[in-house]
C-alpha cells in the first residue's frame, strides 16, 4: 500500500489547499509500551542521545515531589524501527532550578540538554548527568515573556543535526496575538528560531512565523496547541499537535510546514489586527488519537497525551527512527446524565518511522515506496444491520403499484489508501431478506445480492466521516404469486450513494448510507399476465461496525 502514498498526498494536498513537499510519510511501525504510575508520570519530552538511547524529562507535576528530572531511556527496535520491548529507564537526574521543564534536545557539540521551562518562559542548559544549570541561556524575547498565558508557554524544544539552530514554540497564541484554540478556530503561535556560528557561540534570535493550529474538538474543550518540534536531516521541521478534549482527549497529528510564503513576524510585537501570512500546513503527515477506551472499565479510559517527538536512529530498513512520549498521570471527568466518566492519561512511549529521506536530508522517493508497512488494525471495518429496498415499482394487469423491502446488511470496507482526513477504501457486502410482502400486487418476493464498491471518505472529525459509494451490485429477485410458482431475475445494477461512520469507541461505531440503483426491470408470469418490476431506485443501511 505504500507505493499509493504519494499520489494520496497529492490529492489530498491539492483538496485541503496546502503545499506538497517531496513524498514524505510517517508510518506507525507498532511496539507501544506503557511505563509505570507513578514512577515515570509526566513525560513531557524527548530527544535522543546517541545509539538506541534517548533522553526523557518530566515536567515536575504534582505526582511527584522532587521537581524536574531527566530520565536515560534504553530502547531495543525491529528492523522496521517497531519497539520490542519495553523501554528500561534509568534514576531520574533532578534538574535543579527547573519549574516546569517541558522541552528537551540535546546539544550535538557537548552532550549537554537544553530545556525549556513552561513556567517562567526560559530555556537552559544543564548538565545531564548532575542535573545542574551550565548558565547558558537562549534569550527569549520579552514581549513573548510577558504575553505568555498560564500553562500555555514554551511546550516544545528541537535543535537541527548540525547544531547551529534551536527551534521553540508557546503551546497556544500569546495573548497580544489572539484567542485560545475553540471548536470553531484553532489558536495562533509563533515558530521561534535560534541560531549560533558555532557550539561554544551564544544563540541569537533568528525569525519567528505564525502557525495556525487546528480547532479543538467540541464536547468540553480543553486546549489544542504545539507540544513539541523535531528538525530532520534536511533542517525541515516537524510540528507535534496535541488536542485535549473530552471528545478525542490525545489526539495527535504531525506536520511538515512549508515557509516558503510565510511572513517572518520577529517584528511585529501583536498579531492582533496585523497583515502577514502564516506557514503553510499542507496535510498532516500522521495522525493518531491512542489509548484504550475502556482500560479502567465501561465508565473510564486510558489515552495518550503526547507532548515529546525526536528522531532517534536510522532503521535498518532505511527508515528513521521517530520516537513519542505521552504525559501521563492526570485525569479529566465529565458528567452527563447522571453518569461520570473518566479520561486518564497514561506514560506511553510509542515509536514510529519516517519513510522517504535518507542520512544526507535527501528525499528520495524510492525510498518512500520501498516496503510496505502494514495498515493499523483499526482501519478497517465490518459492518453489520439492516437495510430497506424502496421504490419497486410493478407495471401489469393490476395497473402501477409502488412496493418496499426490508432484510439483513452488512459490509466489509478494507482501506486501500489513506493520507491525513482523507482515504479510499474498498467495500464488499451484500444484502439478504427472506420471501415476504413487497405490497405489488400481491406477490411475494426474497432478495439478495452481492456488491462491490469504491469509497472516497473524507474524516470531517475524529469520530464522524463521510464518503460516496460508487460501484456496482449484482442481485436477484424471486416472486411467488397465486399465478406462478417462482420467478427469479438475475440483474447487475450500478450503485451511486452516501455514507456516514460515526466512531462510538476505538473499537466500535455505527453507520448509515442510502444509494441509488440504477438497473433495469424484472419480468414475472406468463406471456399473457405479465408483471414488470423496477428495481431501479433507493437501498438505505444502517447498523454498527466493528474495526480492527
Amino acid at each position: 500500500m505504500a507505493r499509493f502514498r504519494p499520489l494520496l498526498a497529492l490529492l489530498a494536498a491539492f483538496v485541503s489547499g496546502g503545499s506538497v513537499f517531496a513524498a514524505l510519510s510517517i508510518e506507525d511501525v507498532g511496539g507501544k509500551f506503557t511505563l509505570a504510575l507513578p514512577d515515570f508520570a509526566d513525560m513531557s519530552g524527548v530527544t535522543w542521545k546517541g545509539a538506541d538511547t534517548f533522553y526523557v524529562v518530566r515536567d515536575g507535576g504534582a505526582t511527584f515531589a522532587d521537581g524536574c528530572q531527566v530520565h536515560m531511556m534504553a530502547t531495543e527496535r525491529d528492523a522496521h524501527g517497531a519497539l520490542v520491548k519495553k523501554p528500561q529507564m534509568s534514576p531520574g537526574v533532578v534538574l535543579k532550578g527547573a519549574h516546569d521543564a517541558e522541552g528537551v534536545a540535546q546539544d550535538p557539540f557537548n552532550g549537554k540538554i537544553w530545556v525549556s521551562d513552561e513556567q517562567d518562559t526560559s530555556i537552559r542548559e544543564y548538565d545531564p548527568e548532575t542535573g545542574e544549570p551550565t548558565g547558558r541561556k537562549v534569550p527569549i524575547p520579552a514581549f513573548v515573556r510577558e504575553q505568555v498565558r498560564g500553562n500555555l508557554s514554551l511546550e516544545s524544544l528541537a535543535i537541527s543535526p548540525d547544531g547551529l539552530t534551536l527551534w521553540t514554540a508557546n503551546e497556544e497564541a500569546l495573548v497580544c496575538d489572539g484567542p485560545t484554540a475553540t471548536p470553531q478556530r484553532g489558536t495562533t503561535v509563533r515558530l521561534m528560531r535560534f541560531t549560533r556560528p558555532d557550539g561554544p557561540g551564544e544563540w541569537v534570535p533568528a525569525g519567528m512565523w505564525a502557525y495556525m493550529c487546528d480547532p479543538v474538538g467540541s464536547l468540553g474543550a480543553l486546549n489544542s496547541g504545539v507540544s513539541d518540534l523535531c528538525v530532520l536531516p534536511d533542517d525541515s521541521l516537524l510540528v507535534l499537535e496535541r488536542e485535549c478534549s473530552y471528545e478525542t482527549l490525545g489526539l495527535t497529528r504531525i506536520y511538515r510546514p512549508n515557509f516558503t510564503n510565510a511572513t517572518d513576524i520577529g517584528a511585529i510585537p501583536a498579531l492582533k489586527g496585523a497583515v502577514y501570512t502564516p506557514v503553510e500546513k499542507g496535510a498532516p503527515l500522521f495522525s493518531l488519537r491512542d489509548g484504550d477506551f475502556f482500560g479502567g472499565g465501561i465508565f473510564q479510559s486510558d489515552v495518550a497525551c503526547y507532548e515529546g517527538l525526536c528522531t532517534g536512529p536510522r532503521n535498518a530498513d532505511g527508515t528513521l527512527c521517530l520516537m513519542l512520549v505521552s504525559d501521563g498521570g492526570a485525569a479529566a471527568s465529565r458528567t452527563k446524565w447522571g453518569i461520570t466518566a473518566t479520561a486518564r492519561t497514561q506514560p506511553y512511549v510509542r515509536a514510529l518511522a519516517l519513510r522517504g529521506m535518507d542520512e544526507k536530508g535527501r528525499t528520495i522517493p524510492a525510498l518512500a515506496k520501498a516496503g510496505s508497512a502494514p495498515v493499523a488494525p483499526s482501519e478497517n471495518r465490518l459492518g453489520v444491520g439492516g437495510f430497506g429496498r424502496g421504490g419497486l415499482r410493478a407495471t401489469g394487469a393490476f395497473g402501477k403499484t409502488r412496493g418496499e423491502l426490508y432484510g439483513l446488511d452488512a459490509d466489509y470496507q478494507y482501506l486501500l489508501l489513506a493520507d491525513a482526513a482523507y482515504g479510499l477504501r474498498l467495500g464488499l457486502g451484500g444484502s439478504f431478506c427472506p420471501r415476504q410482502d413487497a405490497a405489488l400486487s400481491g406477490t411475494r418476493f426474497a432478495y439478495g445480492e452481492w456488491r462491490a464498491l469504491l469509497i472516497p471518505e473524507r474524516r470531517l472529525t475524529d469520530n464522524l466521516a463521510m464518503g460516496m459509494r460508487l460501484g456496482v451490485a449484482f442481485n436477484w429477485l424471486n416472486a411467488r404469486s397465486a399465478e406462478f410458482a417462482d420467478d427469479t431475475a438475475f440483474l447487475a445494477q450500478g450503485i451511486v450513494g452516501l455514507q456516514a461512520t460515526y466512531n462510538l469507541t476505538e473499537r466500535l461505531g455505527v453507520y448509515s448510507g442510502v444509494d441509488w440503483r440504477l438497473g433495469d426491470s424484472a419480468n414475472y408470469g406468463s406471456s399473457e399476465d405479465k408483471t414488470e418490476v423496477d428495481l431501479s431506485g433507493w437501498l438505505w443501511n444502517t447498523g454498527i461496525f466493528f474495526t480492527f
